[in-house]
């Protein structure tokens, strides 16, 4: 409810924090979009690559052979790291965004995956629909949709690749 309904962006924010991976990155219906990470080089950076881009002048980040989900690269989120990835024309209709993460014991920082209905990338100008924090200082995942500030947790796993997957009614 927190701004227009549609599917802008995803942000994958490090926030100073150590690495975080993501990879198997889709929205669905099928048809629409996904990215495995596999076609591009090991340690590369993804910026201008099957449209990924900076949030801002050196905050992109770069493909990383190890750990991935399965064969291929995932991305590697850490330090400046602020990765976005753009949409258009998802603006009704039932979705479901998920990707798989793995966060290595030792994260230093709180990191953020972030789904944006409103972005605009040559002013910056936002409007976030659902945030999901995770937190190595309360080892929790805090999730907060539409910027109420409340929300619900659960426990931060390490070591393991997880699914991340997010509902969306846009109807």
């Amino acid at each position: 409810s927190a701004g227009p309904l549609n599917i802008a962006a995803v942000d994958l924010f490090a926030n100073g924090a150590t690495s975080v991976f993501y990879d198997e990155i889709l929205l669905v219906p099928e048809t629409a979009w996904f990215d495995t990470l596999d076609t591009y080089a090991a340690g590369s950076s993804l910026v201008n690559q099957g449209g990924w881009e900076e949030w801002g002048p050196g905050a992109g980040a770069n493909t990383a052979a190890n750990p991935a989900y399965g064969p291929g690269n995932s991305i590697d989120i850490n330090g400046a790291a602020d990765l976005v990835h753009q949409y258009s024309g998802y603006t009704s209709g039932k979705w479901e965004y998920s990707c798989r993460q793995y966060v290595p014991t030792g994260l230093t920082a709180k990191s953020y995956f972030i789904l944006l209905s409103a972005y605009n990338a040559s002013t910056a100008a936002y409007t976030w629909a659902v945030q999901v924090g995770f937190n190595p200082l309360t080892n929790l995942v805090e999730g907060d949709a539409g910027g109420s500030g409340a929300g619900a947790t659960l426990p931060l796993i390490y070591d393991r690749w997880v699914t991340i997957q997010v509902m969306i009614d846009l109807d």
